[in-house]
């Protein structure tokens, strides 16, 4: 058996974000998060929450619920 066999099934996040912001950004409501991708490499998963906090908090902290992300598969938000 490979170490690989022994791996617990993990979940991927990808962000795609600006890396600079500026209180523009504020005053006119652009986003600073452009896209998160939710990539379930293991077995099916249900009811997950998503929680989006910043550090310092500077933004409202967002949930974001999934009812199921089937194995193999990718949600985009």
């Amino acid at each position: 058996m490979s170490d690989q066999d022994n791996a617990a099934p993990t979940l991927t996040v990808s962000l795609i974000f600006d890396r600079v912001i500026n209180y523009a950004f504020q005053q006119n409501a652009i986003p600073v998060l452009k896209e998160l991708l939710i990539c379930n490499n293991g077995v099916s998963r249900q009811n997950l929450t998503i929680r989006i906090t910043t550090e310092p908090a500077f933004a409202v902290a967002t949930e974001i619920r999934l009812q199921s992300l089937a194995a193999l598969g990718k949600h985009r938000i």
